[in-house]
Parts: C-alpha cells; sequence; structure tokens
C-alpha cells in the first residue's frame, strides 16, 4: 500500500465546533510489536471520523521495518495532511524487551495557534 492510499485510510469530517479549541485523544495498542500509539490533536476545520481509524492504526503497525520513530513520524505527517490541526501530539512506546521502555514524543501546531491555557490540562506524557 503507497503513502496515498494509506492516507485514504483517514476519513474526516467537519468540526462540529470550530469557535472553542478542545482537544481529541485516540490511543492504540498492538499486542504483536508491543507498540503504543496515542495522537492527540486540537481540530480546526476538521475531525477525525471514527468509522475508520482502526484500519488505518492496523496499517501503521503493519508498515514493514519501520521503526518506533518512523512509524510515529509517519502518523504525524499522515494526520498533518489530512486534518491540518490546531496542534498535534504523536506519542508512540514500546517495549522491546523487559526492563526497557523506548518513548518518542512529536508536536506540531499551525503557526499562529497558541493556547497554553487548554495546554497545559494535559498530563505530562
Amino acid at each position: 500500500m503507497d503513502l496515498a492510499q494509506r492516507r485514504s485510510l483517514i476519513a474526516t469530517k467537519d468540526n462540529p465546533n470550530r469557535v472553542n479549541d478542545y482537544i481529541i485523544t485516540f490511543q492504540t495498542t498492538c499486542t504483536r510489536t508491543a507498540r503504543r500509539l496515542r495522537l492527540r490533536y486540537v481540530p480546526d476545520k476538521v475531525i477525525i471520523d471514527t468509522a475508520k481509524i482502526d484500519a488505518y492504526f492496523t496499517h501503521l503497525f503493519d508498515l514493514p521495518d519501520y521503526s518506533l520513530e518512523q512509524t510515529a513520524n509517519a502518523l504525524l505527517e499522515d494526520m498533518n495532511n489530512e486534518l491540518v490541526a490546531r496542534w498535534i501530539q504523536v506519542f508512540g512506546e514500546e517495549e522491546p524487551h523487559q526492563t526497557i521502555t523506548h518513548n518518542i514524543v512529536i508536536e506540531d501546531r499551525q503557526p499562529q495557534w497558541d493556547n497554553p491555557h487548554l495546554l497545559v490540562r494535559i498530563s505530562t506524557i
């Protein structure tokens, strides 16, 4: 599956409230790869339609030979392309060994957007 096909798995719909900033969170775990991904975003014009999101995450976990960093960056880039969110954060975690936990956090935002009062409410990682 190429990039366009992967991104076609992300369905969106109109944001029901463009006036207020609010945070949407998706979290999923793949027991086969021992990876967990969390996506948080402040929507702008559209939000993720949950009807297809399972298929997207399943495909993302199945990308061959993708490191945790590559997977998290692919998630961020795909969502930036499809959502154009005001603010977005991707958290990835894997436990490849019983004594080691591997994490990554990536954030992006629209250039003029800032809402520190909203973001401070998010618990740290």
